[in-house]
């Protein structure tokens, strides 16, 4: 599992690793990341060997759940995103949003042959319910999701 390093001074404890470890039990499961939608930062991801599980594509996905955030602003749309599916030939990408810390999303990458769909979704829905972000990282993630968002707003 690679956990990057949080920034000086920051203080506190996180359940990161024990989430994406859940995560990674899910039938399936070949890759996992925490990431920051309103930056693009990984903050920590884990992969089923022999899979060749993308950091780069976790952080593309930030720009995946920007474009539907600005959507939904454009459109006047109030609900909260819950997750977002992407279908491919072979695998299903699974991103869901953070409910505690709406700037941060599980990004979940499932074989589509040995993975059960709805249960992944709901126990992915379980590991994000038990995430603990350290105070200090999630205030000033939660600011930068409220700008953007307003920012949205505003155009």
């Amino acid at each position: 599992m690679e956990a990057l390093e949080g920034e000086a001074g920051e203080t506190g404890s996180n359940n990161i690793a024990e989430c994406l470890e859940a995560v990674m039990l899910i039938d399936g499961a070949l890759g996992a990341a925490l990431v920051d939608w309103t930056t693009g930062e990984v903050i920590s991801t884990t992969e089923a060997v022999p899979y060749d599980f993308s950091s780069e594509a976790a952080a593309g996905n930030a720009a995946v759940v920007l474009a539907e955030v600005r959507l939904m602003g454009q459109l006047g749309v109030r609900d909260r995103i819950e997750d977002i599916l992407i279908t491919l030939d072979s695998r299903y990408h699974l991103i869901r949003l953070a409910r505690s810390y709406p700037s941060f999303f599980f990004y979940l990458v499932l074989d589509r042959e040995s993975a059960n769909l709805a249960m992944a979704r709901m126990q992915l829905a379980d590991a994000e319910e038990t995430l603990v972000l350290e105070e200090e990282r999630s205030t000033r993630a939660s600011s930068r999701a409220r700008e953007a968002v307003m920012s949205e707003a505003a155009s």
